[in-house]
């Protein structure tokens, strides 16, 4: 998956996020259920193990550091974190220089993005009956509100990822205050966690 990735260009932090962290290929079976999917009816859906993909129904999150080159541009090197199993949450970024986490990743017990998460994977593993809390039911997170739950999740990531980039190049021209990173950090964690349940009304 790497290989060609970085054959074809494509190896980034975007690709990590949306494409490797969230892959559900068993090789085992040679099948991968996110291509050329077979109509999908809500009374009989179709559901696969995600014991032996890279998304698995115990991934618990999923950190990726994109770093930079120059030292004098160290600012800039920016953790992206998926909090949750992957096909149910958004990657939200944070910095070192912020020292400091938004209330939506943290919590004295737990955090509302990760709260968010577990019940939206409740969602998609509907049957916990023995070893069934392994199966992820493909037709829910193809077809969720007809257009899907992994499409609506990568719709607000696109987003976050849209305004990160534009305000990493206003902070390679001019270096960010402390409290700046904390401020963007926190007002897209906010967004985020808001924007999910704009996207999931029922969850």
């Amino acid at each position: 998956m790497f290989e060609t990735a970085s054959k074809e260009g494509l190896l980034d932090h975007k690709f990590i996020l949306q494409k490797a962290a969230r892959d559900l290929v068993n090789e085992k079976l040679h099948s991968d259920p996110l291509l050329n999917p077979k109509s999908h009816d809500s009374s009989s859906p179709l559901y696969i193990n995600t014991n032996d993909t890279i998304n698995r129904n115990s991934t618990a999150s999923v950190a990726v550091f994109h770093g930079v080159s120059e030292r004098e541009k160290a600012h800039l090197a920016t953790m992206w974190i998926l909090l949750g199993q992957p096909v149910c949450t958004v990657a939200v970024p944070l910095w070192a220089n912020a020292s400091d986490i938004p209330p939506e990743l943290t919590g004295p017990h737990t955090a509302a993005l990760n709260d968010f998460s577990r019940a939206l994977a409740s969602h998609l593993y509907p049957d916990q009956r023995g070893n069934l809390y392994q199966y992820l039911n493909i037709s829910r997170l193809l077809q969720y509100g007809r257009d899907g739950v992994l499409n609506r999740l990568l719709k607000i990531e696109n987003e976050v990822f849209t305004r990160t980039e534009k305000k990493l190049k206003e902070w390679e021209k001019k270096k960010p205050g402390h409290q700046d990173i904390i401020d963007f950090e926190k007002e897209i964690s906010a967004w985020v966690l808001e924007s999910l349940k704009k996207s999931f009304p029922d969850i």
